[in-house]
């Protein structure tokens, strides 16, 4: 960066400003954009933004829908709002260097229960999510409290990968599926976790049904006839004239 003179403001992004720059050192007229990253406070080693993430994450897992569905940055932040509140400066004093945040005005709303944001998670869960997606990014649990937290040590306990259910890998072509309706992307969205969960008992069946029915297919003889196109044509030998 000591080696560019700053010329002018090009934009901001999500993570950093973009500012248009020149060279000192070299005789141009060459004009470069550099990116302006600001250091974040860094916990266990990982940024406090990415422990936000794992809590967007983590509840998206409960929900199967994010839980800030945005589709652009206004739109993101007035999700964040409606769910955490409006923020306040009392109790987050940095919330006024923070980069427009006198440019942008949202009507003033209070935190939401996140037990109705995340109806299907266990309690435990929306603790830990909720530590993780408070405003102050100091005030934040860090992953090694969060490894810590009840919620890990709660009945079910953590299943080994080997003890996962592993349904069978369908064959190219094949259109036999398991023994559950296959749901739509919308239903899917809006459906209890417990419905959309396939069972062990379920697995097992579909597992079976499909090992029953590779074994009784039997596919007819084939042979194919010559042409004169590169193409070959396959026809059951029970339909030859002998």
């Amino acid at each position: 960066m000591e080696h560019y003179r700053i010329l002018g403001r090009i934009g901001e992004g999500a993570h950093g400003i973009v500012m248009k720059a020149k060279h000192i050192e070299v005789a141009t007229d060459e004009l470069v954009a550099l990116k302006k990253i600001p250091l974040r406070k860094l916990v266990d080693g990982i940024p406090n933004t990415a422990l936000r993430a794992i809590g967007c994450i983590f509840g998206e897992l409960f929900n199967n829908s994010p839980i800030f569905p945005g589709e652009n940055d206004i739109e993101q932040l007035w999700f964040v709002i409606r769910i955490l509140g409006t923020p306040q400066e009392d109790s987050w004093l940095e919330l006024k260097d923070l980069p427009d945040y006198n440019k942008i005005t949202f009507n003033t709303c209070e935190p939401k229960p996140f037990e109705e944001v995340l109806p299907d998670a266990p309690p435990e869960a929306v603790d830990l999510i909720k530590r993780f997606l408070t405003y102050p990014p100091h005030e934040r649990i860090s992953c090694t409290k969060a490894l810590l937290h009840h919620y890990f040590t709660v009945e079910p306990p953590p299943a080994h990968p080997s003890q996962l259910p592993r349904p069978c890998p369908r064959r190219a072509g094949s259109n036999m599926s398991m023994a559950h309706p296959q749901q739509t992307y919308d239903s899917c969205l809006h459906a209890p976790l417990k419905s959309l969960v396939v069972s062990h008992k379920q697995l097992r069946d579909g597992v079976q049904c499909l090992r029953n029915s590779s074994s009784t297919f039997n596919p007819p003889e084939t042979y194919s006839v010559p042409c004169t196109s590169p193409l070959q044509v396959a026809i059951p030998l029970s339909t030859v004239k002998r």
